[in-house]
């Protein structure tokens, strides 16, 4: 509680002084936004919000930024918006996102998206002695994991379930117009815990299959969990990626950040506009102490 009210206390001092140091700190700086799921009148309220206090921008700008080492071709403090997993929910943010023009890009879990699999760690409960089972689970090899999970509740990479969490093929292929479609992996693992042939699969496959959806390019991708090492970074560059996103301490990315190491912005799918206001000032003041 003490812990939030110095966060809080924290957060309204800065923006008193915030215009000031923004006269002294010129740097340009993007903040990459991290959504999963949202209501669309509550991503309507968050985009009212953005669109008064950042440029928003494409996550293809921001690769054409770093790719180019021209930073100076994006505005002093832009913010791109994510969405993780392809939920099914997110083709209701459509009309908004058309009706806007807002610049949205979407990382699929190309072996889930079109049909009725799920993410693995979506068939345990949130709850109780599952939760914590869910945790364990992301910390050990991802073989073991496979069969751990496969004898606890029958789950496997490719088991379908009567209804579908994910977004239909003919969806994506309608959305693409609008929305910039990248990888998430085929089945969202802890990339860390992978063997060096699960991620040649995970990389090259879901990159491939990115782009037989949507017939464009497939040149940024989200580690699921936002975790990721040197060994991982290193595949997902040699596979063709020109930018890999995590999503850890929640900071600004600059011109001298490491494009396949970006940093996200985690927002919560029932966060106010003063909530995400206070996560993007907290993200400011993270990146500059």
């Amino acid at each position: 509680m003490v812990r939030l009210q110095i966060r809080t206390l924290i957060v309204s001092l800065w923006r008193c002084v915030r215009p000031i140091l923004r006269l002294i700190d010129t740097r340009r700086r993007i903040a990459i936004l991290v959504y999963h799921e949202i209501d669309p009148e509550v991503f309507k309220s968050h985009i009212d919000y953005l669109q008064k206090n950042y440029e928003l921008v494409s996550l293809r700008e921001v690769g054409v930024a770093y790719s180019s080492g021209d930073f100076e071709r994006l505005p002093r403090s832009s913010a791109a918006i994510t969405f993780d997993d392809g939920w099914k929910s997110n083709y209701d943010l459509l009309h908004t996102i058309k009706k806007r023009t807002i610049p949205v890009t979407i990382f699929l879990n190309t072996g889930i998206v079109g049909t009725n699999r799920r993410i693995w760690n979506y068939t345990l409960e949130r709850r109780g002695s599952e939760r914590e089972l869910n945790e364990q689970l992301k910390l050990i090899d991802n073989c073991e994991r496979k069969q751990r999970l496969q004898h606890i509740n029958g789950h496997t990479d490719v088991t379908e379930y009567e209804t579908r969490d994910m977004l239909s093929t003919e969806e994506i292929r309608e959305m693409a117009s609008v929305v910039d479609f990248q990888s998430h992996g085929e089945f969202h693992p802890v990339l860390t815990k992978c063997s060096d042939k699960e991620l040649i699969q995970e990389f090259r496959d879901s990159s491939a299959r990115v782009q037989a959806l949507t017939r464009g390019d497939c040149f940024a991708f989200a580690y699921p969990y936002g975790l990721s090492n040197m060994r991982v970074r290193d595949f997902a560059k040699s596979s063709g990626y020109l930018l890999g996103r995590g999503l850890g301490i929640p900071r600004h990315n600059f011109e001298n950040s490491d494009p396949m190491n970006l940093s996200g912005v985690g927002i919560d799918e029932e966060w106010s506009v003063d909530d995400l206001e206070k996560q993007l000032l907290w993200t400011e003041i993270r990146s500059i102490v």
